[in-house]
């Protein structure tokens, strides 16, 4: 009761995604928006994640070789040794772990593959809300170019973070809260 998993989510690009691409794209939207060390406030409704102020603050993003087994099963692996083994780090520094597959495939339309899978304790974060923005940010994330712009798949254009930030914020459903963008 302890743990909090992460759903399982697919991506797929036409273009292969660098890992430090990834690690950078899960980094930012963790320090921007997700909950650390929160709790959930019953007396509104419906029920919402607070943060509390919390020193500690990691993501570790490692990618995982599956073997024989399909993407989603040596996932479901590497998430269930985790939680197996209860990694004190995970409690000890509000640890989130993302866990990654790439898969090249023979779709010429989409020929890279990823899934991903996440561990993380309760206390860590409003996973709904940081799942939600990791999905978008990779369906839309193409290259890095700078520290603050982003060229998105398919587009002629650069945004830069908050207008990328902005334009995921529409996604969410009423149901779910995202902090407001750092003053």
């Amino acid at each position: 009761g302890n743990f909090g998993v992460g759903e399982l989510v697919k991506v797929s690009s036409t273009e292969r995604i660098e890992r430090e691409v990834l690690t950078e794209a899960v980094e930012r939207v963790v320090r921007n928006h997700a909950v650390w060390n929160s709790f959930i406030n019953t007396d509104v409704v419906p029920w919402r994640w607070c943060p509390k102020p919390s020193e500690h603050k990691s993501v570790v993003v490692s990618e995982i070789q599956v073997g024989d087994n399909t993407p989603e099963e040596g996932l479901a692996k590497a998430v269930t040794r985790e939680i197996s083994i209860r990694d004190k780090d995970i409690f000890l520094l509000n640890l989130l772990k993302v866990f990654y597959v790439e898969s090249n495939t023979t779709d010429p339309g989409n020929q890279w593959e990823y899934n991903f899978g996440f561990i993380h304790s309760h206390s860590t974060m409003d996973g709904a809300s940081f799942l939600i923005f990791l999905r978008e940010i990779l369906e839309v994330l193409g290259t890095k170019m700078s520290n603050d712009t982003w060229q998105v798949l398919d587009k002629e254009e650069i945004v830069t973070e908050r207008e990328l930030v902005e334009f995921l914020r529409t996604k969410l459903t009423l149901n779910e809260s995202v902090p407001d963008w750092p003053s």
